[in-house]
């Protein structure tokens, strides 16, 4: 399929690059960053990624070792593609024809043909346990590509794919061997916007994350997604990380049981203060989770719909705006997503935030502070757009706090959040302080400092700075006291909101007399005590006690018996 003097002539073109710089696991998004980062020119750029997605197209790519396999070459094809000539274009096309295979299989639904070979490289296990007239995998094929029909256009509305006129109008999906390619699958698309599926053959090997059956029903559901998103718009460079974004989230809504999409949310935590629109959209699905689950899956469908004539940022925004809930769109939006992400792992909570918040990584604070009074966080390298960083203040003792973000630039991009004890999101506008009633130490002031600008280029990083103020601690008070009434002596425990100066301890009788002082120093916030053992000559009765210092005071009373 792959080897022939046209596609040879492909690769001659890039042999200057040194191709074994473009491994790792996120080679596109690495590339993708010294783009944006000035590193590579817009024609280094290019050349780097259509030598990137030739060589995975074949088979070529040198591996890491304990890589996963890339998910789908969709969105690296349209990118690679809009930097090609109109010859590379025809190179290319005569280069991606549909393969040969042996026999087909058409779903009973009439979608879907499934195209297979039973012998040789390419073959499919032939087992037909299930008693149907084609191989159980096929069989099996054929139910995960009607799942996504039924549920994209039967259940979501989705728009009926394009017509695909090469051998029927059904949508053509071919079987191959495609662990050498180091991917689970791809769509294929055409200038008139059909498209056919290629997909592996067993997803048996460990480069793939999820094996066996699990491998292949998400794979057909996020490739028959890329079929149906044709019929809206053609992938651009600017947008494919949109596509990419939108198909995995899909693959959790079909089969939820699966997770194949967790695998991506570590590497996107990494880069969480990096521009969404820079990941290669797989790291991204936990965007799609966040807007499934916080305005319903149908918003995804509105964005779609505006996608011809706009940035998915835009489109995002327009179809967030459009709901009765978010009136401020994307900023609003991402700001309440940056936050959800904080609570993950041992931090989740059930029945808030992500669904399933327990499987995912933990995000990692850029800024761990602890203070008593005031924390100042200077202005940092800027946020990107459609970015988010996130900061952790933990109070020396349980309090009320204030924060405020004071922007450097423009002052309308932030969408930023914050929250205390117990989690709920607080807005934080840019240059108004902000009040959190109760923040625990251990779980501390979180502050999701989020940009959500969707402005359809690319514009300098915004910077910010943050200020964050304890403004009251719990009151000092007594915790026990024991013995009380007592004969001998009497032990007193109290708690300080603070940090104290020059304590004294003072006794009184009902009169009002002093009968007892005794200077306590300086006293540490938290849990302290003192011991009363009172003299002699002091009689049966009830006394009066204050425990003072600067800015404290707690009073108190015990009852003598002699």
């Amino acid at each position: 399929m792959k080897q022939n003097t046209i596609y040879a002539f492909i690769i001659l073109s890039f042999v200057h690059l040194s191709l074994p710089t473009l491994n790792g696991q996120d080679a596109f998004t690495g590339l993708k960053d010294k783009y944006y980062d000035g590193i590579l020119t817009e024609e280094e750029y290019s050349q780097n990624l259509k030598s990137l997605y030739l060589t995975l197209l074949d088979g070529n790519y040198l591996a890491e070792p304990g890589e996963r396999a890339i998910k789908c070459l969709f969105g690296i094809r349209a990118e690679a593609v809009g930097y090609m000539s109109q010859l590379e274009k025809s190179a290319l096309t005569a280069v991606e024809h549909r393969p040969v295979t042996q026999a087909f299989y058409l779903t009973p639904e009439g979608h879907f043909k499934i195209h297979y070979d039973t012998t040789g490289v390419h073959a499919v296990q032939v087992e037909r346990l299930l008693g149907e007239s084609v191989p159980d995998w096929i069989y099996r094929t054929g139910r995960a590509y009607e799942r996504g029909w039924y549920l994209l256009i039967d259940s979501l509305g989705y728009n009926t794919p394009p017509v695909d006129p090469v051998d029927g109008d059904e949508v053509d999906v071919y079987i191959q061997e495609l662990s050498g390619d180091f991917v689970y699958g791809q769509t294929f698309p055409d200038p008139t916007n059909t498209s056919y599926i290629v997909m592996d053959d067993n997803f048996a090997e460990s480069i793939y994350f999820s094996q066996d059956l699990d491998g292949m029903r998400v794979t057909a559901v996020h490739e028959f997604f890329h079929v149906i998103q044709l019929g809206y718009a053609l992938p651009s460079g600017s947008n494919q990380w949109y596509y990419e974004l939108a198909s995995t989230w899909f693959e959790d809504v079909a089969y939820d049981e699966v997770n194949d999409y967790v695998q991506y949310i570590e590497s996107y935590y990494s880069r969480a203060n990096s521009s969404l629109y820079r990941t290669n959209g797989f790291q991204a699905a936990i965007w799609g989770k966040f807007l499934e689950e916080n305005y319903s899956a149908p918003i995804m469908r509105n964005v779609w719909e505006q996608m011809a004539e706009n940035s998915a940022q835009i489109a995002l925004d327009n179809a967030l705006k459009s709901t009765n809930s978010e009136v401020d769109g994307m900023k609003a939006a991402f700001g309440k997503f940056a936050l959800w992400n904080w609570f993950t792992g041992s931090r989740s909570r059930a029945g808030v935030f992500f669904e399933e918040a327990s499987l995912y990584p933990e995000f990692t604070a850029a800024t761990d502070t602890t203070l008593s009074d005031v924390a100042i966080i200077a202005p940092l390298i800027g946020l990107n757009q459609i970015a988010f960083r996130i900061h952790r203040f933990e109070p020396t003792r349980s309090s009320a706090m204030k924060a405020h973000l004071t922007p450097l630039g423009e002052s309308n991009v932030w969408g930023s959040t914050m929250t205390g004890s117990p989690p709920q999101i607080i807005s934080l506008p840019p240059g108004i302080s902000t009040l959190v009633a109760s923040v625990n130490t251990g779980t501390g002031l979180i502050i999701a400092a989020a940009n959500g600008s969707v402005k359809s280029s690319e514009v300098a990083s915004e910077k910010y700075s943050l200020e964050v103020t304890v403004t009251g601690l719990p009151p000092s008070n007594i915790i026990a006291q024991y013995p009380n009434p007592f004969n001998t002596d009497t032990k007193i425990d109290f708690d300080l909101g603070a940090a104290t100066q020059s304590m004294v301890f003072t006794v009184f009788d009902i009169l009002g007399r002093r009968v007892y002082r005794e200077p306590l120093g300086d006293l540490a916030e938290g849990e302290n005590s003192v011991r009363f053992t009172p003299d002699v000559q002091l009689s049966t009765g009830l006394y009066l006690y204050r425990i003072a210092g600067t800015g404290v005071e707690i009073n108190g009373k015990f009852t003598l018996v002699r």
